[in-house]
C-alpha cells in the first residue's frame, strides 16, 4: 500500500456515523438538551478553527501548504476578493455566523455559547504547534479532524430535518460536508507529497490521533 492510501486509511479508521451523538442525532429523535449542548460545543470549535488555522498558517514553512491554510481560512472569515474592492468580509458567510444559525435554532443564543468557547482546547494539535511541528499539525488537524467532518455531518443533517430543523437553520452542516471534503483530499495530498520516508509513520500516528480526537469528543458527548 503507498503513503496516500495509508493516509486515507489511517484518517478513515473510525466509523464517525456509530458514535453515540451521531446515532441519536440522525434518529431525529433526540432531546432539546442534547441538541443545545452539541450547538454549544459546534460553536466553541467554529469559534476556534480560524484561530487555528492562524497558527498553523504561522509556522508553516512550506509555500503549497501556506497556501492552503491560507484559502482555507479565507473561507472560514467569509473572506472574498473583489476585483473592485479588493479583500472583502462577508458577515454571513462566516462559518461562525452558520454555528450561530444553529445555537440560535437549538434555542440558545451566542453568549450562551461563552462557557464552551473558553474551555475549548484540543491538546494534541497545541503540543504540535508549540512544537513548530506543521508537518504533524496539517497532519492532526486538517486530515484527522477536519476530513472527517462529511461522514460525519451527513447523517447529522438528515437527523436534524427530521427533527424540524429548517435548511437555512443547519447551513454549518451542509457547508461543511462538500468544504471539508475537499480539504481533507489537499490535506492527504500534501502530506503524501511532503513527507519524507523517515517521518511517515509520525504523520500516521498524528493523522490516527486527530481522527480519534474527533471520534472520541462525538461519542462522549451523547451520553
Amino acid at each position: 500500500m503507498d503513503f496516500r492510501s495509508e493516509l486515507e486509511r489511517v484518517a478513515h479508521c473510525k466509523p464517525m456515523e456509530q458514535t453515540r451523538l451521531i446515532r441519536i442525532l440522525s434518529s431525529g429523535r433526540a432531546p432539546r438538551s442534547l441538541l443545545q449542548k452539541y450547538a454549544r460545543q459546534l460553536f466553541a470549535g467554529a469559534f476556534h478553527f480560524p484561530r487555528q488555522l492562524a497558527k498553523l498558517l504561522r509556522i508553516t514553512t512550506n509555500p503549497t501548504a501556506r497556501l492552503h491554510i491560507l484559502e482555507n481560512l479565507m473561507e472560514e472569515t467569509g473572506a472574498v476578493v473583489d476585483i473592485n474592492h479588493g479583500l472583502r468580509l462577508i458577515e454571513q458567510n462566516r462559518h461562525t455566523a452558520w454555528a450561530e444559525r444553529f445555537v440560535i435554532a437549538a434555542g440558545l443564543n451566542k453568549s450562551d455559547c461563552e462557557m464552551a468557547v473558553e474551555n475549548y482546547h484540543i491538546g494534541g494539535f497545541e503540543e504540535r504547534i508549540g512544537e513548530k511541528d506543521w508537518l504533524a499539525a496539517i497532519a492532526y488537524l486538517l486530515v484527522g479532524i477536519e476530513s472527517n467532518a462529511p461522514q460525519t455531518y451527513l447523517p447529522i443533517v438528515d437527523g436534524l430535518l427530521k427533527s424540524g430543523f429548517g435548511r437555512d437553520e443547519i447551513v454549518f452542516f451542509t457547508g461543511h460536508i462538500v468544504a471539508d471534503a475537499e480539504h481533507g483530499e489537499t490535506g492527504i495530498r500534501l502530506l503524501a507529497e511532503l513527507t519524507p520516508p523517515e517521518r511517515r509513520q509520525e504523520i500516521l500516528d498524528s493523522v490516527s490521533e486527530g481522527a480519534h480526537y474527533w471520534w472520541k469528543i462525538h461519542h462522549e458527548s451523547g451520553k
